[in-house]
């Protein structure tokens, strides 16, 4: 998964291509392996946030809707 490298890029101020990393990832959960499902969320709130950076508040809230429409049992799970 390259969340993290996307977030680097955009403290770098690399915003733009920040939003290219995880567009691809956000497009098909096919692209991450199995252990990176539950990420998926993550992935769409990130972009999400880079729309909002550069200005682009439609596809913001796309993307939140789509990312708010996941899974995020994996991601978010509480051990009981």
């Amino acid at each position: 998964m390259q969340l993290d490298l996307a977030h680097d890029y955009a403290r770098a101020g690399f915003v733009a291509e920040a939003i290219q990393l995880l567009q691809p990832a956000a497009a098909t959960a096919k692209d991450l392996s199995d252990q990176s499902w539950g990420a998926l969320p993550l992935v769409h709130y990130t972009l999400g946030w880079l729309q909002e950076k550069v200005g682009d508040a439609k596809i913001r809230l796309e993307i939140f809707q789509a990312g708010g429409g996941l899974r995020a049992g994996l991601l978010f799970s509480i051990a009981a």
